[in-house]
Formats: C-alpha cells, structure tokens, sequence
C-alpha cells in the first residue's frame, strides 16, 4: 500500500544518509531505522528494496526489520538498546 511504500521510502532515505525526502528536510541523529511489517513479508520486502534502492547504497546494519510482532515492545526495546533509531 502506499503507507508502506512512503516509509519503507523514508526509511531508505534515512539509512542512505540522504537529507531529503519529496523536498522536505529530513531530521535525524543515528540514521537507523526499524520497521515493523505487520502485512508484507520478508521476500516482499526484498523485492520493494531492491526497487527503491536503484543505485543507492545502504549504510550497512542500519536499516532493520522485524517481522514478527509477538512479544513486539520487548524486541523493539531490544533493539533500540543494542542501537537507537530515528523511526
């Protein structure tokens, strides 16, 4: 859908060290980002990354997904801990 689309964008944006998105100025300090796929799965991703990426090179480890939401704020806390994300 294109929520997803729209974050997995900003997600992209925000661990390529870019500092715009459709114009508007991205804030960040860590440039990591975790999300949360509660619809898509992980070859969904793959395909829409590779997609997105074109040329782009991510800043390795930095962009993160979690797929299963069982125990969800423990592994998000965890997560965060091991390293802070901007979204």
């Amino acid at each position: 859908g294109g929520k997803s689309f729209l974050c997995l964008c900003l997600a992209i944006a925000i661990c390529c060290d870019e500092d715009k998105i459709i114009g508007l100025k991205i804030q960040k300090e860590h440039g990591s980002v975790i999300v949360v796929c509660t619809e898509d799965t992980a070859a969904d991703i793959c395909v829409r990354l590779s997609a997105l990426l074109g040329d782009k090179k991510l800043n390795e480890g930095k962009l993160r997904f979690i797929f299963d939401t069982e125990n969800l704020p423990k592994r998000l806390k965890s997560e965060l801990k091991r390293q802070p994300a901007d979204l």
